[in-house]
């Protein structure tokens, strides 16, 4: 179940990386976990959540491989860029999906764009 669910949510993440509005994309993204909130709160936020980290880290690593990417490798390989970026936007919604009160899509959205994709692709 958590493969399959990991699998999903990385196809809708990874154009994050080559969206031309990095905004409405991540947006895409939080809608698609707030439609399937519960599910998510229990694999990020419970026992198993560093196992799906891993997961989520080594599917993107294999997506980045199959998608062509502009980097200059030397000053930041792609393996990294994904890694990172898979890492932090990992840790984002984990802790929006722990908050108490609930943060609009919107802003998340926001707060996910300016500090993992902008900087990562930039």
């Amino acid at each position: 179940l958590a493969a399959g669910e990991i699998s999903e949510l990385l196809a809708r993440a990874m154009p994050l990386l080559f969206a031309a509005s990095s905004r409405h994309a991540c947006v895409a993204l939080f809608e698609a976990i707030a439609g399937r909130k519960a599910l998510w709160r229990a694999l990020l936020t419970g026992g198993a959540a560093p196992r799906l980290r891993e997961q989520f880290i080594a599917q993107a690593r294999r997506l980045a491989r199959d998608t062509p990417m502009q980097a200059d490798a030397a000053a930041c390989p792609v393996d990294l860029r994904v890694t990172f970026a898979t890492s932090a936007t990992i840790e984002i919604i984990g802790w929006w999906l722990r908050q108490p009160e609930e943060l609009p899509v919107e802003a998340i959205a926001g707060m996910l764009d300016r500090l993992v994709i902008t900087p990562t692709l930039a």
